[in-house]
C-alpha cells in the first residue's frame, strides 16, 4: 500500500508527500505485500466543536472528511486503514479488529514519508541512552538536506519540519493519540532520497526496562500518524490538527484545571529547593509578579531552613499555588533525585497524590522518564488519570 498527499486548489495542486509506504509487520502476521482490498466506506464529514483550558485557542473546531478502508493479508486476517482530509492536513492510523485473550507484537511499522525533492528539514536527532536521556534536549538542525543521516545515529525525532524546494509549501510530520496499547515512535535514521520510516524506541532506553514492541490484545487501535501543511509556517503554528485527533477529555468538569505561571529557582540556583527560606523568597516573586504559582523542584524532601510545610503555609497566606517535583523512577531510571519511587505502583501513587491533595498542594512536575516505550507511556497515562481523581 502507499499514499500520497496533495496541498493546493484544484488545477494547482503540489506534491507535499509523494508516494510513501504503509504497511505492518507483526510477529505472528504480516500486513505488508500481497493484501487484498475487501471495501472502503464512504466519505463522511467529521465536525466537532470543543473547548480547551489552555492553548492555541479556547474554542475548537475538528472538521474533515473521513473514510475507512479494509484489506485482508495472505493469512485472511483483516487490517483497517482509517484516513482523514482537513483544510490543514492529512492523518491515518491503522486498526486491527478481532478479538482474543492473546496479544499481538508489533515487530516493525513500514509506515513512511516521502519527502518532494530538496525538501530542507528541521529536525532534532533522536537522543543515545543514557542516566538522563533519551529527554527530548537534543537541537533541532535546520534547514538539513532532506534525507541526511542523523548525527548520533539512532533516528529523528517527532516532529519532523520541512519546506519544499521552491518554498510555496510548509509540512510538519508527527504522531497523536499514543494510548497505552502503544509506544511512542521516531523516523528511522537512514532516509534515502528523502523517505523517513517509523522506528519503534531503542531497547536500551528507561534502563532497559520494558519492551521496545509495542504490545496489545484485539481490537488494536494504533496512533495517528499525520502531517500538517500550509503555504507559511502561519496555519501550521494554529492548526489544532495534532489534538482534533486525539479522543475528548475523560475530565467532564475541567474547572479545577488552572494553568498559570510559574516561578521556579531551580532554573539558576540547582539546590535551592533544599533550602525553604529560599522557596518563600520565590512566593514573595511570585506575589510581586502577579504569578500564580511557585515550583519547588527536586529534593524538596532534605530541605532546610523550615520544612516544606512552612512553604506551603506561607504560599497560602499569600495566594500563591505550590507545585511540586517528582523524580518518576521506578525501575525505568536511577536518577537518584528525591522523592523517587512514589510514582511508579499504583497503590504507592494515589496514596501521594491523595496525601498532596490533603497539604493543599495544586499540581506535580514530574520528571526522568527517558523512555518512550509502551510502559512509560502506559505510566504517562496512569499519572494522568490518578492526578484528576
Amino acid at each position: 500500500l502507499y499514499y500520497h498527499v496533495d496541498h493546493g486548489p484544484a488545477g494547482g495542486r503540489s506534491t507535499v508527500l509523494a508516494e510513501s509506504p504503509l504497511g505492518l509487520r507483526l510477529r505472528d502476521a504480516d500486513f505488508l505485500d500481497g493484501l487484498q482490498f475487501v471495501a472502503a466506506t464512504e466519505p463522511s464529514p467529521i465536525e466537532e466543536r470543543y473547548s480547551m483550558p489552555h492553548g492555541k485557542r479556547r474554542e475548537c473546531h475538528n472538521r474533515a472528511q473521513a473514510r475507512t478502508l479494509t484489506f485482508r493479508n495472505t493469512a485472511g486476517q483483516l487490517l483497517e486503514l482509517d484516513v482523514r482530509a482537513y483544510d490543514d492536513g492529512a492523518a491515518y492510523r491503522y486498526r486491527l479488529p478481532g478479538s482474543g485473550p492473546a496479544p499481538r507484537v508489533l515487530e516493525a511499522e513500514e509506515s513512511g514519508f516521502a519527502l518532494p525533492g530538496e525538501a530542507r528539514v528541521w529536525v532534532a536527532p533522536a537522543d543515545k541512552a543514557t542516566t538522563y536521556s533519551p529527554a527530548y534536549e537534543t537541537y533541532y538542525e535546520n534547514e538539513a538536506a532532506a534525507g541526511a543521516p542523523a548525527s548520533i545515529g539512532l533516528g529523528w525525532t517527532f516532529p519532523l519540519l520541512y519546506r519544499t524546494a521552491d518554498a510555496r509549501h510548509w509540512a510538519l510530520i508527527t504522531e497523536a493519540a499514543v494510548g497505552p496499547n502503544f509506544c511512542g515512535s521516531r523516523l528511522a535514521n537512514d532516509a534515502p532520497h528523502g523517505l523517513y520510516r517509523i522506528r519503534l524506541p531503542d531497547p536500551a532506553e528507561g534502563n532497559g526496562t520494558g519492551d521496545a514492541h509495542p504490545a496489545s490484545t484485539l481490537p488494536w487501535e494504533m496512533p495517528w500518524r499525520l502531517v500538517l501543511v500550509g503555504d507559511s509556517l502561519a496555519p501550521i503554528v494554529e492548526s489544532t490538527l495534532v489534538q482534533d485527533v486525539n479522543p475528548p477529555s475523560r475530565v467532564t468538569d475541567a474547572s479545577w484545571v488552572k494553568p498559570g505561571r510559574v516561578a521556579w529557582s531551580w532554573w539558576s540556583d540547582n539546590p535551592s529547593p533544599q533550602d525553604a527560606a529560599k522557596q518563600k523568597k520565590f512566593v514573595d516573586l511570585a506575589v510581586a509578579m502577579g504569578w500564580e504559582y511557585v515550583l519547588v523542584d527536586a529534593n524538596w524532601t532534605i530541605i532546610d531552613n523550615g520544612t516544606i510545610h512552612d512553604v506551603l503555609r506561607y504560599a497560602k497566606e499569600k495566594n500563591v499555588g505550590i507545585l511540586l517535583w517528582y523524580n518518576s523512577g521506578g525501575p525505568h531510571n536511577v536518577v537518584t533525585e528525591k522523592p523517587r519511587d512514589c510514582l511508579t505502583a499504583e497503590p504507592v501513587r494515589r496514596f501521594e497524590l491523595d496525601l498532596l491533595h490533603k497539604w493543599g498542594v495544586k499540581g506535580i512536575k514530574v520528571d526522568f522518564f527517558q523512555s518512550d516505550k509502551q510502559n512509560v507511556i502506559g505510566l504517562y497515562l496512569d499519572l494522568l488519570r490518578d492526578a484528576a481523581d
